[in-house]
Order: structure tokens, then sequence, then C-alpha cells
């Protein structure tokens, strides 16, 4: 599940992978001062700027690398 604020960046990202053996979820959110908290699958909470990252990137995904790309308008 995936919010974006009005110029494409992300707000919130939330999800989940299931396997043959578990279920993990994550989410990670970005808040109005640029700091992210992540909720990790067992519980656990970090905060970070990320260095002022405005997007997550999922590895394999086309879709999360375009995010970046049309806020820029090359698209």
């Amino acid at each position: 599940d995936l919010v974006t604020d009005e110029t494409g960046a992300t707000k919130r990202l939330s999800m989940t992978v299931t396997l043959a053996e578990r279920e993990r979820q994550l989410s990670v959110a970005r808040g109005e001062e640029n700091m992210w908290l992540v909720q990790e699958h067992s519980g656990q909470t970090s905060r970070s700027s990320y260095e002022g990252a405005l997007d997550v990137d999922v590895i394999f995904s086309p879709f999360f690398n375009a995010l970046p790309i049309r806020r820029a308008g090359v698209m």
C-alpha cells in the first residue's frame, strides 16, 4: 500500500511479504519534518532523516523507480 503527497513523494509505504514459512510486514512513513519512521515485522521502530530522501526504492520494481522521474517532469 503506497500513499504519496501532492508532489508524488512517498508519505507511507506498507508491505506484506508472504513466504512458505512465515509472513512479514514493514511500514515506512515520512512525516511533515521529512523524518522517516520505520516499523519492522518484529515491532521494532526506528527514526531517521535518511539524508533527506523523499522516496522508498523497492528492488526489482520499475514502479518505485518511476516515482522520482515523474516528479522531476522527465516523463
